[in-house]
């Protein structure tokens, strides 16, 4: 199962202990749950002491400017 970052923002207002639960129906207790968020959003927002992640891929994003 993937969990996408994007439910952890908190203007979406996401539970992360119903994710929890969800996830738990979703897979039986016992599938691969997969994490995939940008700029360390799963931590910050606590998720992580919630849902036992076996993988997370956490993209952070550089800018840079370039000028003429």
């Amino acid at each position: 199962l993937v969990v996408l970052g994007g439910l952890a923002m908190p203007k979406i207002g996401v539970d992360p202990v119903e994710m929890k639960r969800l996830v738990g129906e979703v897979t039986g207790g016992d599938g691969l749950v997969i994490g995939v968020c940008f700029m360390g959003i799963f931590e910050r927002t606590g998720w992580y002491n919630h849902i036992g992640f076996d993988y997370v891929l956490d993209s952070v994003i550089d800018t840079e400017l370039f000028e003429r």
